[in-house]
């Protein structure tokens, strides 16, 4: 049973924030603009992927920025490790799982989000 537990806590890891991340938020749209960039590292020999990077910046939409705060303060608990500051109208939190280690930072300041996530599935060989 407690191993069932732990499933279900795990699998509820970050999925707020992912689920907002995962939305169609690119372009301008009703008057906020929005840019997604997402890269991903390969291993040469076998192709696997080794890093997935996705830095999204958010402009305008006070929202959608409130939104990814209240998802942040609900999934940071799930974490690993994670830091939480906010002072008025700014907002910056990082938050760490483990296995596969997955980075998520946000910066709220008034209407302007930027989020940086980062997925290492393992570590690179020197």
């Amino acid at each position: 049973m407690a191993l069932l537990v732990v499933g279900v806590a795990e699998s509820s890891a970050q999925e707020r924030i992912d689920a907002l991340l995962n939305r169609d938020i690119g372009g301008v749209v009703n008057g906020y603009q929005c840019t997604k960039r997402i890269a991903v590292k390969r291993d040469p020999a076998s192709g696997e992927v080794v890093k997935r990077v996705m830095e999204v910046v958010i402009n305008n939409n006070k929202e959608l920025a409130k939104q990814f705060i209240e998802a942040f303060k609900l999934d940071l608990p799930t974490s690993d490790v994670c830091e939480e500051q906010q002072r008025g109208k700014v907002y910056v939190a990082t938050a760490v799982w483990l296995n596969p280690k997955r980075v998520y930072n946000i910066s709220v300041t008034g209407s302007v989000v930027v989020i940086n996530v980062q997925t290492i599935y393992r570590e690179e060989e020197k």
